[in-house]
């Protein structure tokens, strides 16, 4: 790249997906005694010392009650058979009934006679295990604590498993992962401005699915197509739309256009560039679009009001002196 370092990517998977993380876990259980052991003990609140292991399989599935996303299997050392059916999550909802229908493979599995005993784990990062209910699984496991047990082995592949495993419980991977409700409320906003709000010129950064993460869209796009230093962002989980002035402090900006914001226009500072801002209602991603309509419409209102006022002050905000800190 002229001008410019290319850098090689931070992690070896750029967002873990939970497929990833079922087979990290499912490569642990069969290669490492001891990680199967601790797993056990943690579910069975007993000592799976000496145990044997029958199997371990990714994604069995149930006609009837479902999938589970990894099963091991193991015999305690007086001969008794039992299962440990693990759930893991990142960022996606528990699905209606899902503890229950763990339970009810366990169960199944029981009565045809594969197993004596079993349990559930449901695995997820540690705050997420804080804001959902954990009743009806047998134990919770936070990703971070599996990824510390894998840290203390000591081996070049236990510990490439723990980075992945941090990798998936942290906020910047969760964010990443592709989420068909976000991906649909994006779709829509896009729709829906084309259709009501066309002289927004709202566009997104970027195409294709969508994470949970905040996206900035754009609004003023054919406008500001070719402008370096003025945008105009929805920061969509910060609830506000900003006038962003690229490397001006917000002293600078505040002189140049106190006198002539309107009401519900402030300056502030954002990093390196000072803003003119408009708070909004908060949107959410994971909500139906419909149920937003009045939420998305203030947003609008909002970048129609900045987009207007960069128009007729232009000049004016490209004067600014530049500074690199604000």
């Amino acid at each position: 790249m002229e001008g410019r370092t290319a850098s090689l990517p931070e992690w070896p998977i750029a967002a873990v997906q939970e497929s990833d993380v079922d087979l990290v876990l499912l490569f642990e259980i069969r290669a490492n005694p001891g990680f199967r052991s601790r797993l056990l003990n943690y579910a069975y609140h007993q000592d799976f010392t000496g145990h044997t292991l029958v199997g371990a399989w990714r994604n069995t599935f149930d006609s009837m009650s479902g999938e589970t996303d990894v099963l091991l299997v193991a015999d305690q050392p007086d001969g008794t058979r039992v299962a440990l059916m693990i759930e893991d999550k990142i960022a996606a909802r528990l699905q209606p009934r899902q503890a229950e229908r763990y339970s009810e493979r366990g169960e199944t599995g029981r009565l045809n006679g594969w197993w004596v005993e079993f349990r559930t784990l449901l695995v997820a990062p540690a705050s997420y295990l804080t804001f959902i209910t954990k009743l009806g699984w047998t134990a919770s496991l936070p990703l971070e604590e599996v990824a510390a047990w894998l840290e203390e082995q000591k081996t070049l592949h236990a510990a490439t498993g723990a980075e992945i495993l941090r990798h998936a419980a942290s906020p910047r991977n969760r964010e990443m992962i592709v989420n068909e409700a976000a991906t649909n409320f994006w779709n829509d906003y896009l729709r829906y401005s084309g259709e009501k709000w066309p002289q927004l010129e709202v566009a997104l950064p970027s195409a294709g699915p969508k994470g949970l993460g905040s996206i900035w869209p754009i609004f003023g796009a054919k406008t500001l197509a070719q402008d370096r230093r003025i945008e105009i962002r929805h920061k969509d989980q910060s609830k506000r739309v900003d006038l962003v002035v690229d490397f001006c402090s917000e002293i600078a900006l505040k002189q140049a256009v106190s006198h002539l914001l309107e009401d519900g226009m402030s300056v502030n500072r954002a990093g390196k560039t000072a803003v003119v801002r408009i708070e909004v209602p908060a949107v959410h991603l994971t909500e139906p679009f419909q149920d937003q309509i009045e939420a998305i419409e203030s947003v609008f209102a909002a970048g129609e009001r900045l987009l207007a006022f960069c128009r007729m002050h232009r000049a004016l905000l490209h004067a600014l002196p530049r500074s690199d800190r604000s």
